[in-house]
């Protein structure tokens, strides 16, 4: 089957976790036989237009009509979609009507004549998925991760493939739902004790228990909490050390040097997404503290798909996170992990210390972890569910297709 996946905010290859997703997805896809063609983000001229990487085929497009947008930048445009103003408003705007019916109509002509079968639009690309599958005359699928779709492509879309039913409204699209879980490259995300060790030694003391965290750091992902909770550890007398991988730290580095414990904590910066491994090897415990209720938007919609728990748990290491869904229906409490309350600091304080305090207990919820990931959460699981999902979809929907 050939597929159109529509996703123009997102850039490939980077290191965020939605290029990440984008990449895995199409790549398995390739690898199952499918002929996938990626409508990305351009972020610079140097940027070939036509690109093909793992057998995926790459279009690159900018989010403007001849560059990147004034209103963004994408390098450091991280914090969530709810965020309020004028300009925001204006350009999420222009992204779901005008700037959506251009970007379908180019993804048409671009498309004809390599024989598309379904269109699968991630919902950030905000109705340019329904436009294209309108004027190709296929079916189109769309993907909802975050909750910010377009109401066409909810109206159009065949399947609506989700990973959470809270971001989905209920009004007419039962029918329609198929809910999947995300996934981990449990390949490339495998425990390795001598490249952990090596990534450690360049950043850290040798001794002590090592507390680490991968990611972004917008409020709702619970940076502040986990920065609490290790104060609260090491005034308690732990000695430990936290590391911070990632783009976007500088307020959670204030924030640590509020709490007093800057020289404790070590911040690396974005690194490449092969290498994120290493630096998870290097840590003893591994958190994912998410707080959706920092954020209106995350309140209202969820987590989507936490690609990091996953991350943590194929690499076999303790996990702690919040009991946020999805998060119970991925890690098992006291059997895979331990979940704490969002937003508690001393509930983590105390996942941690119980993790970093019995090494027995935290290997064998690391051991279980690290099974699950293999039996349930590879992309490769995920693209053979993909896989059907697209082989069923047959019939495109009128745009007044939703009741």
């Amino acid at each position: 089957m050939n597929v159109c996946y529509v996703a123009p905010d997102v850039a490939i290859p980077y290191y965020r976790g939605s290029s990440t997703h984008v990449y895995e997805i199409s790549k398995n896809l390739a690898a199952l036989g499918h002929r996938v063609y990626v409508v990305s983000r351009r972020l610079r001229r140097a940027d070939s237009r036509w690109d093909s990487i793992d057998g995926v085929t790459i279009y690159r497009t900018y989010q403007g009509l001849v560059g990147e947008p004034p209103l963004t930048s994408f390098h450091s445009d991280h914090v969530d979609s709810g965020r309020s103003g004028l300009a925001t408003r204006l350009y999420g705007f222009y992204l779901g009507s005008f700037r959506a019916l251009q970007l379908g109509a180019e993804i048409a002509a671009i498309m004809r004549g390599r024989e598309i079968e379904v269109v699968l639009e991630r919902e950030t690309a905000l109705g340019a998925g329904a436009v294209s599958s309108e004027l190709m005359g296929v079916p189109l699928v769309l993907e909802v991760i975050g909750g910010r779709y377009s109401e066409l492509s909810l109206k159009r879309a065949s399947t609506i493939m989700t990973y959470s039913r809270k971001m989905v409204p209920g009004r007419g699209v039962a029918d329609r739902l198929e809910v999947v879980s995300t996934a981990v490259d449990t390949d490339l995300f495998s425990p390795d004790p001598g490249r952990g060790a090596e990534t450690r030694r360049r950043y850290l003391p040798p001794e002590g228990p090592v507390v680490g965290y991968v990611g972004t750091f917008p409020k709702w992902h619970g940076v502040e909490v986990l920065l609490a909770a290790c104060k609260d550890q090491l005034q308690k007398g732990r000695r430990l050390k936290v590391l911070l991988v990632g783009p976007y730290f500088e307020a959670a580095r204030a924030e640590a040097n509020r709490l007093g414990i800057g020289d404790d904590v070590v911040f690396t910066g974005p690194v490449p997404y092969r290498s994120v491994p290493d630096y998870i090897n290097a840590c003893d415990v591994l958190c994912a503290p998410y707080f959706p209720e920092a954020s209106q938007y995350r309140t209202k919609v969820g987590l989507g798909a936490p690609l990091k728990v996953m991350e943590y748990m194929a690499c076999m290491k303790a996990v702690i996170s919040s009991r946020s869904p999805p998060i119970p229906e991925i890690l098992e409490d006291h059997k895979e992990g331990l979940l704490v309350e969002p937003g508690d600091v001393g509930e983590l304080s105390s996942a941690l210390a119980t993790l970093l305090g019995d090494r027995e207990r935290a290997d064998a919820y690391a051991l279980a972890a690290r099974q699950r990931a293999l039996r349930e959460f590879s992309w490769g699981e995920l693209a053979k569910h993909i896989s059907k999902i697209l082989a069923k979809t047959k019939t495109p929907r009128g745009s007044g297709g939703a009741d």
